[in-house]
Protein backbone atom coordinates (compact mmCIF):
# COMPACT_ATOMS: atom_id res chain seq x y z
CA UNK A 1 0.00 0.00 0.00
CA UNK A 2 1.36 3.36 -0.99
CA UNK A 3 2.00 5.53 2.04
CA UNK A 4 1.69 9.27 1.92
CA UNK A 5 3.51 11.97 3.78
CA UNK A 6 0.18 13.38 4.99
CA UNK A 7 -0.25 10.38 7.28
CA UNK A 8 2.61 11.62 9.36
CA UNK A 9 0.71 14.80 10.17
CA UNK A 10 -1.67 12.78 12.33
CA UNK A 11 1.08 11.46 14.61
CA UNK A 12 1.77 12.85 18.03
CA UNK A 13 5.01 12.77 19.99
CA UNK A 14 4.85 13.51 23.68
CA UNK A 15 7.70 14.00 26.16
CA UNK A 16 8.58 15.92 29.32
CA UNK A 17 12.00 17.30 30.15
CA UNK A 18 13.80 20.26 31.67
CA UNK A 19 15.25 22.79 29.25
CA UNK A 20 17.83 25.55 29.46
CA UNK A 21 17.68 28.81 27.49
CA UNK A 22 18.78 28.28 23.88
CA UNK A 23 17.88 29.16 20.31
CA UNK A 24 16.11 26.60 18.17
CA UNK A 25 18.48 24.13 16.54
CA UNK A 26 16.77 24.00 13.14
CA UNK A 27 19.20 21.45 11.72
CA UNK A 28 18.59 19.01 14.56
CA UNK A 29 14.82 19.50 14.34
CA UNK A 30 14.79 18.70 10.62
CA UNK A 31 16.98 15.63 11.13
CA UNK A 32 14.68 14.29 13.87
CA UNK A 33 11.54 14.83 11.78
CA UNK A 34 13.11 13.40 8.62
CA UNK A 35 14.17 10.23 10.44
CA UNK A 36 10.69 9.73 11.85
CA UNK A 37 8.94 10.37 8.53
CA UNK A 38 11.29 8.02 6.70
CA UNK A 39 10.79 5.28 9.27
CA UNK A 40 6.99 5.57 9.41
CA UNK A 41 6.25 6.05 5.70
CA UNK A 42 9.03 3.88 4.29
CA UNK A 43 10.18 6.76 2.06
CA UNK A 44 13.94 6.28 2.35
CA UNK A 45 14.66 9.32 0.15
CA UNK A 46 12.97 11.69 2.58
CA UNK A 47 15.62 13.97 4.08
CA UNK A 48 15.94 17.26 6.01
CA UNK A 49 16.00 19.07 2.67
CA UNK A 50 12.35 18.08 2.23
CA UNK A 51 11.39 20.08 5.35
CA UNK A 52 10.77 23.81 5.47
CA UNK A 53 10.29 25.74 8.71
CA UNK A 54 7.57 28.15 7.65
CA UNK A 55 7.06 29.81 11.02
CA UNK A 56 8.58 29.72 14.52
CA UNK A 57 7.86 31.56 17.77
CA UNK A 58 9.63 31.33 21.15
CA UNK A 59 7.65 30.54 24.29
CA UNK A 60 9.44 31.69 27.45
CA UNK A 61 8.52 30.11 30.78
CA UNK A 62 10.77 31.50 33.50
CA UNK A 63 14.27 30.33 32.60
CA UNK A 64 12.95 27.75 30.14
CA UNK A 65 12.43 28.25 26.43
CA UNK A 66 10.26 26.34 23.97
CA UNK A 67 9.54 26.88 20.30
CA UNK A 68 6.22 26.74 18.49
CA UNK A 69 6.96 25.71 14.91
CA UNK A 70 5.05 25.17 11.71
CA UNK A 71 6.70 22.79 9.22
CA UNK A 72 6.00 21.99 5.60
CA UNK A 73 6.89 18.45 4.51
CA UNK A 74 7.40 17.87 0.80
CA UNK A 75 7.74 14.31 -0.42
CA UNK A 76 10.47 13.44 -2.95
CA UNK A 77 7.67 12.47 -5.32
CA UNK A 78 6.26 15.81 -6.61
CA UNK A 79 2.91 14.14 -7.33
CA UNK A 80 2.23 13.84 -3.61
CA UNK A 81 0.68 16.77 -1.78
CA UNK A 82 2.80 18.34 0.96
CA UNK A 83 2.04 17.71 4.62
CA UNK A 84 2.13 20.21 7.47
CA UNK A 85 2.97 20.02 11.17
CA UNK A 86 2.28 22.54 13.92
CA UNK A 87 3.66 21.78 17.39
CA UNK A 88 5.86 22.92 20.29
CA UNK A 89 9.39 21.59 20.67
CA UNK A 90 12.48 22.08 22.83
CA UNK A 91 15.44 24.18 21.58
CA UNK A 92 17.27 21.04 20.44
CA UNK A 93 14.32 19.90 18.35
CA UNK A 94 14.09 16.47 19.98
CA UNK A 95 10.75 16.50 21.80
CA UNK A 96 7.19 17.54 21.11
CA UNK A 97 5.03 19.07 23.86
CA UNK A 98 1.27 18.95 23.59
CA UNK A 99 0.53 20.51 26.98
CA UNK A 100 2.30 22.33 29.80
CA UNK A 101 -0.18 23.37 32.47
CA UNK A 102 -0.01 25.83 35.35
CA UNK A 103 -0.57 23.98 38.61
CA UNK A 104 -2.58 26.91 39.98
CA UNK A 105 -5.37 26.82 37.40
CA UNK A 106 -4.60 24.05 34.89
CA UNK A 107 -4.24 26.48 31.97
CA UNK A 108 -2.21 25.17 29.04
CA UNK A 109 0.47 27.85 28.69
CA UNK A 110 1.28 26.73 25.14
CA UNK A 111 -2.21 27.36 23.82
CA UNK A 112 -2.04 31.15 23.28
CA UNK A 113 0.92 30.92 20.92
CA UNK A 114 -0.47 27.89 19.09
CA UNK A 115 -3.86 29.57 18.70
CA UNK A 116 -2.26 32.56 17.01
CA UNK A 117 -0.30 30.29 14.67
CA UNK A 118 -3.46 28.29 13.89
CA UNK A 119 -5.45 31.42 13.07
CA UNK A 120 -6.88 30.89 9.61
CA UNK A 121 -6.47 33.31 6.72
CA UNK A 122 -10.13 34.11 5.99
CA UNK A 123 -9.21 36.25 3.00
CA UNK A 124 -7.69 33.19 1.35
CA UNK A 125 -10.51 30.89 2.43
CA UNK A 126 -13.22 33.27 1.18
CA UNK A 127 -11.99 32.78 -2.37
CA UNK A 128 -12.85 29.09 -2.12
CA UNK A 129 -15.81 28.94 0.26
CA UNK A 130 -19.39 27.98 -0.52
CA UNK A 131 -21.68 30.62 1.01
CA UNK A 132 -24.69 29.04 2.73
CA UNK A 133 -26.40 32.10 4.19
CA UNK A 134 -25.95 35.69 5.29
CA UNK A 135 -27.48 36.89 8.53
CA UNK A 136 -27.69 39.90 10.83
CA UNK A 137 -25.09 38.73 13.36
CA UNK A 138 -21.50 39.91 13.65
CA UNK A 139 -19.42 36.76 13.11
CA UNK A 140 -18.03 35.14 9.96
CA UNK A 141 -18.11 31.37 10.36
CA UNK A 142 -16.57 28.78 8.05
CA UNK A 143 -17.15 25.06 8.58
CA UNK A 144 -14.55 22.80 6.99
CA UNK A 145 -16.22 19.45 6.75
CA UNK A 146 -17.24 16.18 5.15
CA UNK A 147 -21.05 15.86 4.79
CA UNK A 148 -21.02 12.23 5.97
CA UNK A 149 -18.62 12.78 8.89
CA UNK A 150 -20.74 12.23 12.05
CA UNK A 151 -19.02 14.98 14.01
CA UNK A 152 -19.27 17.36 11.04
CA UNK A 153 -23.01 16.76 11.03
CA UNK A 154 -23.22 17.42 14.76
CA UNK A 155 -21.18 20.60 14.32
CA UNK A 156 -23.37 21.78 11.45
CA UNK A 157 -26.56 21.18 13.46
CA UNK A 158 -25.09 23.00 16.48
CA UNK A 159 -24.04 26.00 14.41
CA UNK A 160 -27.49 26.25 12.85
CA UNK A 161 -28.95 26.75 16.32
CA UNK A 162 -26.77 29.85 16.68
CA UNK A 163 -27.06 31.31 13.18
CA UNK A 164 -28.57 34.50 14.62
CA UNK A 165 -25.05 35.37 15.78
CA UNK A 166 -23.55 35.01 12.30
CA UNK A 167 -23.03 37.54 9.54
CA UNK A 168 -21.90 34.86 7.11
CA UNK A 169 -21.92 31.08 7.28
CA UNK A 170 -19.92 29.20 4.67
CA UNK A 171 -18.65 25.73 3.91
CA UNK A 172 -15.29 24.54 2.73
CA UNK A 173 -15.38 20.96 1.52
CA UNK A 174 -12.98 18.32 2.80
CA UNK A 175 -14.48 14.95 1.73
CA UNK A 176 -12.82 11.94 3.32
CA UNK A 177 -12.07 9.03 1.03
CA UNK A 178 -13.56 6.42 3.33
CA UNK A 179 -17.01 8.08 3.32
CA UNK A 180 -18.86 6.76 0.28
CA UNK A 181 -20.11 9.58 -2.00
CA UNK A 182 -18.93 12.48 0.16
CA UNK A 183 -16.93 13.66 -2.83
CA UNK A 184 -20.07 13.58 -5.00
CA UNK A 185 -22.10 15.61 -2.49
CA UNK A 186 -19.39 18.25 -2.14
CA UNK A 187 -19.14 18.46 -5.92
CA UNK A 188 -22.93 18.86 -6.18
CA UNK A 189 -22.99 21.75 -3.69
CA UNK A 190 -20.26 23.50 -5.68
CA UNK A 191 -22.01 22.73 -8.96
CA UNK A 192 -25.40 24.08 -7.85
CA UNK A 193 -23.88 27.31 -6.59
CA UNK A 194 -21.64 27.95 -9.58
CA UNK A 195 -24.44 27.17 -12.07
CA UNK A 196 -26.89 29.28 -10.02
CA UNK A 197 -29.48 26.50 -10.19
CA UNK A 198 -31.20 27.34 -6.90
CA UNK A 199 -32.23 30.56 -5.18
CA UNK A 200 -30.49 31.34 -1.89
CA UNK A 201 -33.18 29.84 0.37
CA UNK A 202 -33.50 26.62 -1.65
CA UNK A 203 -29.72 26.28 -1.71
CA UNK A 204 -29.69 26.57 2.09
CA UNK A 205 -32.36 23.85 2.20
CA UNK A 206 -30.19 21.64 -0.02
CA UNK A 207 -27.21 22.00 2.32
CA UNK A 208 -29.48 21.35 5.31
CA UNK A 209 -30.81 18.20 3.68
CA UNK A 210 -27.34 16.92 2.84
CA UNK A 211 -26.06 17.48 6.38
CA UNK A 212 -29.18 16.60 8.35
CA UNK A 213 -31.56 14.48 6.27
CA UNK A 214 -29.68 12.49 3.65
CA UNK A 215 -29.00 8.88 4.53
CA UNK A 216 -25.51 7.44 4.35
CA UNK A 217 -25.47 4.33 2.17
CA UNK A 218 -22.25 2.40 2.43
CA UNK A 219 -23.31 0.04 -0.35
CA UNK A 220 -24.16 2.86 -2.81
CA UNK A 221 -20.80 2.65 -4.55
CA UNK A 222 -21.85 4.44 -7.74
CA UNK A 223 -23.82 7.16 -5.94
CA UNK A 224 -27.04 6.45 -7.82
CA UNK A 225 -29.23 6.03 -4.76
CA UNK A 226 -27.75 9.07 -3.10
CA UNK A 227 -28.29 11.31 -6.13
CA UNK A 228 -31.77 9.91 -6.75
CA UNK A 229 -32.82 10.89 -3.24
CA UNK A 230 -31.59 14.45 -3.81
CA UNK A 231 -33.29 14.80 -7.21
CA UNK A 232 -36.55 13.61 -5.74
CA UNK A 233 -36.31 16.19 -2.97
CA UNK A 234 -35.17 19.06 -5.22
CA UNK A 235 -36.99 19.05 -8.59
CA UNK A 236 -35.20 22.22 -9.73
CA UNK A 237 -31.95 20.30 -9.82
CA UNK A 238 -33.61 17.45 -11.69
CA UNK A 239 -35.13 19.91 -14.19
CA UNK A 240 -31.72 21.47 -14.75
CA UNK A 241 -30.21 18.17 -15.85
CA UNK A 242 -33.24 17.22 -17.93
CA UNK A 243 -32.87 20.51 -19.82
CA UNK A 244 -29.37 19.29 -20.70
CA UNK A 245 -30.78 16.01 -21.97
CA UNK A 246 -29.55 14.11 -18.92
CA UNK A 247 -31.89 11.66 -17.21
CA UNK A 248 -29.56 8.77 -16.35
CA UNK A 249 -28.18 9.14 -12.84
CA UNK A 250 -24.77 7.80 -13.83
CA UNK A 251 -24.39 10.55 -16.45
CA UNK A 252 -25.62 13.22 -14.02
CA UNK A 253 -23.06 12.13 -11.44
CA UNK A 254 -20.28 12.21 -14.02
CA UNK A 255 -21.33 15.69 -15.16
CA UNK A 256 -21.28 17.00 -11.60
CA UNK A 257 -17.91 15.47 -10.78
CA UNK A 258 -16.30 16.57 -14.04
CA UNK A 259 -17.51 20.14 -13.61
CA UNK A 260 -16.55 20.55 -9.94
CA UNK A 261 -13.54 18.32 -9.34
CA UNK A 262 -10.98 21.03 -10.15
CA UNK A 263 -12.47 23.53 -7.68
CA UNK A 264 -12.78 20.78 -5.08
CA UNK A 265 -9.07 19.97 -5.47
CA UNK A 266 -8.20 23.66 -5.17
CA UNK A 267 -10.22 23.93 -1.96
CA UNK A 268 -8.46 20.95 -0.44
CA UNK A 269 -5.04 22.27 -1.42
CA UNK A 270 -5.87 25.65 0.15
CA UNK A 271 -6.82 23.86 3.36
CA UNK A 272 -3.68 21.73 3.38
CA UNK A 273 -1.56 24.88 3.07
CA UNK A 274 -3.16 26.05 6.32
CA UNK A 275 -2.26 22.75 8.01
CA UNK A 276 -5.78 21.36 8.00
CA UNK A 277 -5.93 17.60 7.66
CA UNK A 278 -9.04 16.54 9.58
CA UNK A 279 -12.71 17.36 10.01
CA UNK A 280 -14.54 19.14 11.41
CA UNK A 281 -12.53 22.35 11.62
CA UNK A 282 -14.33 25.61 12.35
CA UNK A 283 -13.12 29.14 11.71
CA UNK A 284 -14.91 31.90 13.64
CA UNK A 285 -13.58 35.28 12.54
CA UNK A 286 -10.37 33.43 11.67
CA UNK A 287 -9.98 31.69 15.03
CA UNK A 288 -9.51 27.99 14.41
CA UNK A 289 -11.28 25.28 16.38
CA UNK A 290 -10.30 21.68 15.69
CA UNK A 291 -13.11 19.24 16.35
CA UNK A 292 -16.64 19.54 17.74
CA UNK A 293 -16.05 21.65 20.87
CA UNK A 294 -19.29 23.36 21.85
CA UNK A 295 -17.87 25.40 24.74
CA UNK A 296 -15.13 26.88 22.59
CA UNK A 297 -17.54 27.57 19.72
CA UNK A 298 -19.84 29.51 22.04
CA UNK A 299 -16.97 31.57 23.43
CA UNK A 300 -16.07 32.87 19.99
CA UNK A 301 -19.70 33.40 18.96
CA UNK A 302 -20.26 35.85 21.84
Amino acid sequence: MRKHIALFCLLSLVAICSLAWADLDETSLKVQIAQRVSRITGIKEFSPSNITIEEKHPIILGDMEFWAVRLKLEAPDPKQNPGYLLFVTDPEGKYQFSRIALLSNGKNVLEDTLSQMKKLDLQTLTKEETLVFQGKGKHDVVLISDPFCPYCRKTYAFLQKHKDKMRRFSLLHFPLKYHQNSNLLCALMIYCQEKNILDAETYRQLVNFIYKGLHYRKDDKDGKQTMSEILEKFPKIKNHFESMGLSEIAKINKTVLDASSQKLREEQETLRRQAISATPTIAIDGHRIDGFKTDEILIYLE
